[in-house]
C-alpha cells in the first residue's frame, strides 16, 4: 500500500455500472467507501490510464483486441460492444488487457483471487488535491 494520502484504499477497485467513478479526479476511495471506483487507475505495463464505460457489455469477447479499445475515441461504435440501460456491467481497458466487472473488485497484488495478472498491471497511480472538480460521475473518460 502506499503511503501518501492520495491513494485509494486497497491499491484501488473496480466498480460494476451501479457504482461510482468519480468525476472530480480529487476523490479516491476510502475503506468507509465500498462502492468508489478508482478514476486513477493506471497500468504498469503498458503505461497507459485506465478507460472506463458503465452500462456496456462485449457482444464478442474473441473479437476484442485491447490496443484496439483503448484507442477508440467512441467505444459504442465498435461491433462488439453494445449498450444496455439495465446492464450493472462496466467495461475497464487499458492498451495491453479488458476487464468486464460487475461488483466491487480491489486491485492490488494481497488479492489474487480474482485475477493476478491484472493485479499485477492495475493500480491507483494517487489522486492530486489540486485537481480538476466535477461531482458527477465520469461514465467514461
Amino acid at each position: 500500500m502506499q503511503d501518501n494520502d492520495n491513494y485509494c484504499d486497497r491499491s484501488g477497485f473496480l466498480v460494476g455500472a451501479n457504482g461510482v467513478v468519480p468525476a472530480d479526479r480529487r476523490r479516491y476511495r476510502h475503506a468507509q467507501d465500498p462502492d468508489i471506483g478508482c478514476n486513477e487507475l493506471g497500468c504498469d505495463s503498458c503505461g497507459q490510464q485506465v478507460r472506463q464505460m458503465p452500462r456496456v457489455e462485449l457482444t464478442d469477447p474473441e473479437a476484442v483486441r485491447p490496443v484496439g479499445l483503448f484507442r477508440q475515441d467512441d467505444w459504442l461504435q465498435l461491433p462488439f460492444i453494445r449498450q444496455r440501460a439495465e446492464s450493472t456491467a462496466r467495461l475497464y481497458a487499458c492498451a495491453c488487457m479488458v476487464r468486464s466487472v460487475t461488483w466491487p473488485e480491489p486491485m492490488g497484488p494481497e488479492f489474487p483471487m480474482i485475477d493476478e495478472s491484472m493485479h499485477q498491471r492495475w493500480q491507483c497511480m494517487g489522486h492530486d488535491p489540486e485537481g480538476a472538480s466535477d461531482d458527477a460521475d465520469a461514465d467514461g473518460w
